[in-house]
């Protein structure tokens, strides 16, 4: 009789801790889907500078392309100043 009741309070016991290892474990698994939405957010974060980035750089692009074309059309106006300069000096002379 004491045998049986050792055995069903033991055979209890097992199930209460099975029942606190499952607990356990959702709240682990909680704490981690927590944790990945949250590290989730700060990838689409991390993407939104990176596409903002692209596009500073796109727009850095563009002015480059500007300004070498400014330059070419300043090259170009410095030397026929030249080529007047020189025809200038050719009709002085």
């Amino acid at each position: 009789m004491a045998r049986e009741i050792v055995f069903k309070t033991f055979k209890c016991v097992i199930i209460a801790w099975c029942i606190v290892i499952k607990a356990f474990t959702l709240v682990i698994l909680v704490i981690a889907r927590e944790i990945v939405i949250k590290t989730f957010k700060f990838v689409v974060i991390a993407c939104a500078f990176v596409i903002n980035t692209f596009k500073l750089v796109i727009v850095a692009l563009k002015s480059v392309i500007k300004t070498l074309i400014l330059v070419k059309i300043a090259r170009n106006i410095v030397i026929k100043t030249f080529k007047l300069v020189i025809n200038a000096r050719d009709i002085v002379i």
